[in-house]
């Protein structure tokens, strides 16, 4: 029984599709043709190979990253701030916005700098006056003198915390003479946090918060978007590489069997491929032995378009006398209710 199989799109010799066809062949051998009449040596197997008829990249596609690549400009201070972070926190809980958090668990003078390290440029001398007003506060509760007791002590109300944004309501009612009372027209005028007619903004326990607080707030919540940005950069890199070496022959196949796909007075190149290989098989055909075809992806489509468009005559095609016993597709989707003429035995 001869058996034709018409592959899908991106097979290339070079990127070691024609080297599957020993191990494909002899699933056919074993799973299907054993069931079908005629002994093994009378079942001939033939592919149509037209991956070298398909789109071909330009520059042999060296244009296409082989490697992950290094970002244009240098690492943000941010970038070196979470591998730090991440480092210190050994698991994967950047993506839950509880940095600062960990990090004030392990020792909370340790987040109060981080706190500051995160916030925003000031925009104007009295928005920097009243963070550096703030800092100088907090830092006579949290700062040099504190003790290994005292963090103690802190952990049993760090551990009811569930994000960074309530350890900034915690800290500020923990130290509310550490508030500053001056307004931050800059931070209001750039980000919109503050309203203008209070210089206060509401926290996540929906706290009045004076917009020096507003601002480490705001760090923190800069911190979670790039550590799930981050987060995110792995996976992504993975899906782009992979898809970056197939995407292009995907659509280069496609637009080159469409763009050359010739007529029925004169059928194309990759049409004239497969046209061979079936009547090479038709020619091995008999009553008892029928030709089969199997078609993968864009391959179905090809011998779809070939049954229904391509016939013999008045011109080149597929032979009307060769007639297709069994025809399988296989992630293939024929867009036509029309019946192949040459379908059937």
């Amino acid at each position: 029984m001869p058996l034709v199989f018409v592959h899908g799109i991106a097979n290339r010799r070079e990127r070691g599709a024609y080297r599957a066809d020993r191990l494909r062949d002899k699933m056919f051998e074993e799973h299907l043709l054993v069931a079908l009449p005629g002994t093994r040596g009378e079942h001939r197997i033939h592919t149509a190979h037209w991956g070298d008829l398909g789109g071909e990249l330009r520059w042999n596609g060296d244009s296409i990253p082989q490697e992950p690549g290094e970002p244009l400009g240098a690492p943000s201070e941010l970038d070196h701030l979470l591998a730090q972070l991440e480092s210190a926190s050994g698991n994967s809980r950047q993506a839950e916005g509880r940095l600062v958090l960990d990090t004030a668990l392990r020792w909370l003078p340790n987040a109060v700098d981080l706190l500051f390290d995160l916030v925003a440029s000031p925009a104007d001398d009295e928005a920097a006056r009243a963070l550096a007003v703030l800092g100088l506060r907090i830092s006579q509760y949290y700062g040099p003198n504190f003790s290994e007791g005292e963090q103690r002590q802190a952990v049993s109300w760090l551990l009811k915390l569930r994000d960074d944004e309530e350890f900034i309501d915690a800290l500020a009612e923990r130290a509310p003479q550490a508030d500053a009372t001056s307004s931050f027209p800059g931070q209001r005028a750039n980000q919109g946090s503050v309203p203008a007619e209070t210089g206060e903004s509401l926290g996540k326990a929906g706290l009045a918060m004076t917009a020096p607080w507003a601002a480490l707030r705001d760090g923190t919540r800069r911190l979670r978007r790039a550590a799930r940005n981050r987060a995110l950069r792995r996976p992504v890199r993975f899906v782009r590489d992979r898809a970056a070496a197939t995407i292009p022959l995907l659509i280069g196949d496609i637009t080159e069997y469409l763009t050359y796909r010739g007529s029925h007075a004169d059928p194309g190149p990759i049409v004239n491929r497969v046209v061979g290989t079936l009547e090479k098989a038709c020619s091995e055909r008999t009553d008892e032995l029928p030709l089969c075809v199997v078609a993968h992806s864009m391959g179905g489509n090809i011998v779809y378009d070939i049954l229904t468009q391509f016939p013999a005559e008045p011109a080149g095609g597929f032979s009307g006398d060769r007639r297709i016993a069994d025809w399988s597709l296989r992630g293939a989707q024929a867009l036509s209710q029309q019946r192949p003429q040459h379908y059937g035995r």
